[in-house]
């Protein structure tokens, strides 16, 4: 470990250990002092901490309860797995200072199992941005049909309107994404992110 004069602390790696999924734990000496374990992520500027599902906290639904895979995921270490049923699956708060870029379209990644109830339909997926702040409800997109893609993910995409990408390039501390989602039997949710054309966010800069 070395320390900078700013406070700062570096914790060179060789490239064996210095791969996403590794857990580097951090001990004070003899024992004594704070003792971290640093997860180790692979960093994408399109991606942001609550889109990765990795936290059981990050999301919620008052309709159904949630859970996380260890086995079964698109990227990182975990993913969202949501029972049949209609339900919103909603973020918790996020700040706008967490985004590093906005871009015109989001993409959310779904896995169908191949023993699904029904063969024929899916299940229905939307997205929405949600600033109680701002009292704003904007849909992402338009509603898509799941495609029967079984045993394997799928990325969908979503247009991401003018007025919401606006709020998003503005200080706020209270945004939600909110998933739609009606399907017929469970189905996995991974890597929702930024894609396509995007920029800079100007609120962290």
């Amino acid at each position: 470990v070395e320390q900078s004069g700013s406070g700062s602390v570096s914790i060179p790696l060789s490239a064996e250990y210095a791969k996403p999924g590794n857990i580097i734990s951090v001990v004070g000496m003899n024992s004594v002092g704070a003792n971290y374990d640093l997860l180790l992520l692979e960093k994408d500027a399109a991606e942001f901490a609550v889109g990765r599902f990795e936290v059981a906290s990050d999301w919620g639904s008052l309709h159904t309860t949630l859970s996380l895979d260890t086995e079964r995921k698109s990227e990182g270490l975990t993913s969202l797995v949501s029972p049949a049923g209609w339900k919103i699956i909603e973020s918790r708060n996020i700040s706008t200072v967490d985004f590093e870029v906005v871009g015109e379209k989001m993409s959310v990644d779904v896995f169908v199992p191949s023993t699904t109830q029904n063969q024929y339909w899916v299940g229905n997926l939307e997205l929405w941005l949600y600033i109680p702040s701002s009292n704003m409800r904007i849909q992402l997109g338009e509603q898509i049909q799941l495609q029967p893609y079984f045993g394997n993910w799928k990325s969908y995409e979503f247009d991401v309107p003018l007025n919401a990408r606006e709020k998003l390039s503005e200080l706020h501390d209270d945004v939600h994404f909110q998933i739609v989602l009606n399907s017929a039997d469970s189905l996995w949710i991974d890597n929702l992110r930024f894609v396509g054309n995007v920029a800079d966010n100007p609120v962290n800069k």
